[in-house]
């Protein structure tokens, strides 16, 4: 059964990105997420629907630029 929270590192291995990427989508705010103490959690259906919506496009774009550099 799938949880419908992940962690930073589990949000990172569902969108095969580093860890490093969730990180810079976080501080640009181009990620939903909401935090628990000093952690930040991530909603399964959020990120779905993020996804969905074009969210994958800005993760596209980052990866892009990776590439690059």
């Amino acid at each position: 059964m799938e949880q419908a929270v992940m962690t930073m590192k589990e949000v990172a291995a569902y969108l095969r990105v580093h860890r490093g990427t969730v990180q810079r989508m976080l501080n640009r705010h181009q990620i939903p997420a909401f935090r628990v103490g000093s952690d930040w959690r991530f909603n399964r259906e959020s990120i779905d629907r993020w996804r969905l919506n074009g969210g994958a496009l800005s993760l596209d774009a980052i990866r892009a630029r990776v590439n690059r550099e």
